[in-house]
């Protein structure tokens, strides 16, 4: 569920409402709904800090605020950073690269290619079109990894310029 608002105080209590309402529904479709793996998080500028304590609850249970969740495979922060993303991104994007380097001795450049990608290129493009605006170093990091990837593949030396590790 997703609401707006400038007082804490009113998403509290619209909240609330709503996710009562919801349960009810639910329970009146013979469905349920886990409030163990209901997660809360506020979205926020990074100069706002939250001065009231909010208590968002579900089925009595109250949920815990988060800084960061992740949902559909990424991972948004309260401040829309995409930090924590750009970390686990960067995990996955080097053990692409750790298997490649390993591939590339007992492949030829058109499997390598074709397992870039699979394991680099896939996990790189997933939801870019919503994270690809972070801050410009966690942009650089991707690069970098990436541009390693690219001299793997075409066994450039580690510090040679990237315009001559093209993979086409």
């Amino acid at each position: 569920m997703l609401y707006g608002n400038k007082s804490l105080k009113t998403i509290k209590t619209v909240m609330n409402t709503e996710l009562g309402l919801v349960c009810n529904w639910l329970r009146l479709n013979k469905l349920s709904l886990n409030a163990d793996k209901t997660e809360l998080i506020i979205f926020r500028s990074n100069r706002l800090q939250l001065d009231y304590d909010i208590t968002i609850k579900l089925n009595d249970i109250s949920l815990e605020l988060k800084d960061s969740v992740k949902y559909l495979g990424m991972y948004p922060d309260k401040h829309l950073s995409w930090d924590i993303h750009i970390n686990q991104l960067s995990k996955k994007l080097s053990r692409a690269d750790g298997i490649l380097s390993k591939l590339r001795h007992n492949a030829p450049r058109k499997v390598c290619t074709n397992v870039y990608y699979a394991i680099f290129n896939s996990h790189l493009t997933y939801g870019c079109g919503i994270w690809g605006l972070t801050a410009e170093k966690n942009l650089k990091q991707i690069e970098i990894l990436q541009k390693k990837c690219m001299r793997i593949i075409t066994f450039v030396e580690f510090n040679s310029h990237s315009i001559k590790s093209s993979i086409h």
